[in-house]
């Protein structure tokens, strides 16, 4: 009876992985999200009121940011270029040196990480997720 439910066992959790595989791999980002379009948001500015973003992330792995500087200016800095998924196709690398380069990609959302990419803690944490329009 131990064996049988061991064979269960193990066989739930082999069909628990094998659900997450698709003929392109595992689920991620890169291939279970419709990821590409318009990311908007504010995000908090060392000498500014806040920082007006919009990021287009574009199907050729290409992108468009806009940076606007609350209370500041009415100047908006506009960065291009190309980005580069992780080997797990959760996180994508502008390959800017002037702008945060890092993001998690979510479900209708687009997160700045650090500038290691990780994921930035505290307080102020929420108001670096920009979301999908």
């Amino acid at each position: 009876m131990k064996n049988y439910f061991r064979f269960l066992v193990l066989g739930f959790f082999l069909l628990s992985i094998l659900s997450c595989v698709t003929t392109t791999g595992i689920h991620n980002s890169r291939n279970s999200l419709d990821w590409d379009g318009i990311y908007t948001g504010i995000i908090p500015g060392a000498d500014s009121m806040g920082i007006n973003v919009r990021i287009i992330l574009n199907k050729d792995e290409t992108y468009i940011v806009n940076y606007q500087y609350i209370g500041r200016s009415d100047q908006v800095f506009t960065y291009t270029g190309t980005f580069k998924w992780d080997e797990r196709g959760n996180t994508i690398t502008l390959d800017s040196d002037v702008i945060p380069p890092h993001y998690r990609v979510g479900e209708n959302t687009l997160t700045q990480l650090d500038m290691r990419g990780r994921l930035i803690r505290g307080e102020l944490a929420d108001h670096y997720v920009l979301r999908k329009q």
